[in-house]
């Protein structure tokens, strides 16, 4: 409740069962939008039915902003911001941070691609890439590297990053 380095994640309404046959009752329907526009994915926008490849653009998202201090689209109006996520490619974080090592800014776009083909094919795979990339890092390590062992950044997140395979 007080703990500094405790993440809470909080809502899993637009989550996806990755069973296909259930018959769970479900939040988000085909033609309907839900969610905090920052971290949708661009189909997502649209209002398609929920995919794992949502919860891999929302990765993409989180942490893009644990390393740069925002999320890569931005604007008062949640109606642009969803448009520019059908019409841009995300900013690299490397835009913003040259010291991030390349294989992070590279899983980082790759989460972020506008066409759900292109996303890594389930968060497992996310997950492998993430722990070779740390696997990789120095013991003691600094600047982004210790930014993504311990997820601090200008005190916006607190404690460890953490990945769900979903």
């Amino acid at each position: 409740d007080g703990d500094p380095d405790m993440i809470k994640v909080l809502d899993f309404g637009i989550s996806a069962s990755t069973d296909q046959d259930s018959d769970e009752e479900r939040l988000t329907m085909p033609g309907s939008a839900l969610g905090t526009p920052e971290y949708m994915a661009p189909e997502q926008c649209r209002g398609e039915l929920a995919t794992e490849k949502f919860d891999i653009y929302a990765i993409g998202v989180i942490f893009f902003e644990v390393l740069v201090g925002h999320p890569p689209f931005q604007n008062e109006s949640f109606v642009e911001v969803m448009a520019q996520k059908g019409r841009e490619a995300a900013p690299s974080v490397s835009t913003f941070r040259k010291d991030i090592p390349a294989r992070l800014v590279k899983l980082i776009a790759d989460c972020l691609e506008i066409d759900p083909a292109d996303r890594p094919e389930s968060a497992k795979l996310v997950l492998d890439r993430l722990e070779e990339i740390l696997h990789r890092m120095p013991r003691e390590p600094s600047g982004p590297l210790a930014i993504v062992r311990t997820g601090m950044h200008r005190g916006r997140v607190a404690g460890g990053v953490a990945v769900a395979a979903l």
